[in-house]
């Protein structure tokens, strides 16, 4: 009677001890799994940030030997929980680009202020006839609701934004052919445009050139050129309050890609439900803004 105590005895410790083990093992489990798991998303997060770099670098490497007109792409699945896609989009037939803009206030313009001025490479599509089909808006953001405020001075023969054509060899500057204070559009006013085609004034060796004899001389169109537009003035509304920037669109015929002031490439890697997006923005070739002021010395 006294052995079949003891084996119950034994039996009831047997399974007191399976017991114990058996919720300190899903005690550990409950620390265990969710650290596994988080583990396992963070491989799958730096896998997914380092392969979409990659492919910005590989972009990078593939922009060395071109010019700002260089556009490429690629989008492979590798599996339905894991693929990439990147592209380089540099021109466009307007800028700011329809889905891509800097104003705060209007979704179709960008900004140009005097620490931020505007540089375009012009090649390839842009005939001297072309010209006369391009339209630049310039206006001033409607900061507020006030009717007085978004107006500029009366004053309209106040030169605002200067123009300046360069080739390699030459530049034609806007002198007394600039974007006047009578140029800039207000906000609550239909828009009116500034075209370029016609202006002239000097070249570096004061030759008196308009803007497509200049044009056709240094042969933009296949060697390329740089329109720059400056800032040069103080901004001020009618009533005499400073703004920080004016809003400026330029539309080309639709057939017309020109490069835009930047390249931005963008890169997406997908690792296992988990995806990275990363974005570039790549400043084309320009002109230090240094000559802004050298020309009206």
């Amino acid at each position: 009677m006294q052995n079949n105590n003891k084996k119950a005895f034994s039996l009831i410790i047997a399974m007191f001890l399976m017991i114990i083990t058996s919720l300190l093992a899903l005690y550990l489990l409950e620390y265990i799994i969710p650290f596994i798991r988080n583990t396992k998303w963070m491989e799958n997060w730096t896998k997914a940030y380092y392969e979409a770099n990659k492919w910005i670098e590989d972009v990078l490497f593939s922009m060395k030997d071109k010019d700002a007109y260089f556009e490429t792409g690629k989008t492979d699945i590798v599996s339905y929980s894991s693929g990439y896609y990147y592209s380089l989009v540099s021109t466009w037939s307007s800028i700011p680009l329809i889905w891509d803009w800097t104003s705060e206030f209007d979704t179709n313009y960008n900004k140009i202020s005097i620490s931020n001025p505007v540089q375009l490479l012009l090649k390839w599509s842009i005939s001297i006839a072309n010209w006369a089909n391009v339209k630049f808006y310039f206006k001033v953001p409607q900061f507020d609701d006030s009717w007085s405020d978004i107006l500029f001075s009366w004053w309209t023969s106040i030169p605002i934004i200067n123009w300046q054509l360069s080739s390699n060899t030459e530049t034609l500057n806007s002198s007394w052919s600039q974007v006047m204070y009578g140029n800039i559009n207000s906000s609550t006013w239909s828009l009116t445009t500034f075209q370029l085609s016609t202006k002239d004034w000097y070249t570096l060796a004061w030759s008196w050139k308009t803007f497509s004899q200049f044009y056709a001389e240094q042969n933009c169109n296949n060697s390329g050129c740089i329109l720059k537009l400056s800032v040069v003035n103080e901004l001020k509304t009618n009533t005499w309050k400073k703004i920080p920037y004016l809003e400026y669109k330029i539309e080309f015929p639709v057939w017309i890609k020109v490069a835009n002031y930047y390249g931005k490439i963008n890169s997406h890697w997908k690792s296992t439900w988990y995806r990275k997006d990363l974005k570039l923005y790549i400043p084309q070739q320009t002109t230090i803004e240094a000559f802004d002021f050298t020309v009206f010395q």
